[in-house]
């Protein structure tokens, strides 16, 4: 009798402990690494921050975002196949370095093919599910997108036509900035942003197309007088995570990851609009001279540009043209 009352006892112990342990575990957070090329200052990171903060605050801290930015765990070139393998759980694409991957991942630098933000967010809503897929296809989840403030051409010298850019030397970021400067005859070269003043100075280069915030970031006024406010494109970044990692949460973590980043992209592309803002009245302190193009300029602009569209449309195939379609339809 003594014996069987011990083994109860001891079962009862037993089970009690194993309870307190699976307790314990489910009260452990996870924790997801979070990789992205942008600077602390830069508004991305921000908002990429509060959107941590509001996982981790929303979740009571089951599930927490631990961030690297500024390159500091993976380059940015990486990024997609970073989260894609798993090496980080989320990462901040920029989409159009991937060009090359697909036409799709482009369409938003493709110059004055959507112009100023609400032709951004209509170029996005149309081209959402496409890109959405494309990434679902390389096991990769997108949480939401942010787009950068309008592009302008930063330039040397006065700019009245596009024949003024003719033999000029135009940095570019890209295939389809690069594409632009030779439509419009200039000569392109590829330069990365942190070698913008250097390539000016130089001489390597005498004008360049990017955002305020980016001749902001690289103080612009130190080498160059004009930032044209073309508004010509607003490329995204898209924040992602691996779709096993998502899929590895209970559902309850999930909802609070797909409600924060929808607080995100709002918040994101409201922010996105006030630095722009901000970018160019700073640009004006600093004594460079802001100007909206003339009706003959912006028009010549988008005549060399609608034949790079027509070239996309080509490498984009049927969906391409649906979507430049709608994008052009009242």
């Amino acid at each position: 009798m003594i014996r069987s009352t011990r083994f109860v006892v001891c079962t009862v112990a037993f089970f009690i402990v194993a309870a307190f342990i699976a307790s314990q575990a489910s009260a452990q957070s996870t924790r997801w690494i979070v990789a992205t090329a942008f600077a602390e200052s830069n508004f991305h990171t921000q908002n990429i921050r509060q959107f941590a903060e509001d996982v981790k605050q929303k979740s009571d801290g089951k599930l927490e975002l631990a961030i690297h930015s500024g390159g500091s765990l993976v380059k940015q070139p990486e990024l997609l196949r970073a989260v894609q393998t798993g090496q980080v759980q989320v990462s901040e694409l920029l989409l159009f370095i991937y060009g090359s991957l697909d036409p799709f991942f482009e369409i938003d630098t493709v110059p004055f093919a959507a112009v100023g933000y609400p032709g951004a967010r209509k170029l996005y809503a149309l081209t959402k599910p496409y890109i959405d897929k494309r990434l679902a296809d390389r096991g990769i989840k997108t949480l939401y997108y942010v787009a950068w403030p309008g592009q302008g051409i930063v330039s040397k010298k006065k700019i009245e036509s596009v024949s003024d850019l003719k033999g000029t030397k135009f940095r570019t970021a890209g295939r389809t900035t690069a594409r632009f400067a030779e439509l419009v005859g200039a000569s392109p070269t590829i330069v990365s942003t942190p070698e913008i003043a250097q390539a000016f100075f130089t001489g390597m280069v005498d004008l360049s197309i990017y955002s305020p915030t980016t001749a902001v970031d690289t103080k612009a006024w130190d080498y160059a007088k004009f930032f044209y406010n073309t508004l010509a494109m607003h490329s995204k970044n898209a924040v992602c995570v691996s779709q096993r990692a998502f899929d590895a949460l209970p559902d309850d973590l999930k909802k609070v990851v797909i409600e924060a980043a929808a607080a995100a992209e709002k918040r994101g592309w409201e922010l996105s609009e006030k630095r722009q803002y901000e970018a160019l009245k700073e640009l004006t302190q600093h004594g460079m001279e802001v100007v909206q193009p003339s009706d003959t300029l912006m028009s010549q602009l988008k005549d060399a540009a609608g034949k790079h569209l027509e070239e996309w449309v080509k490498e984009a195939g049927a969906e391409g043209k649906a979507v430049v379609d709608r994008l052009h339809s009242k």
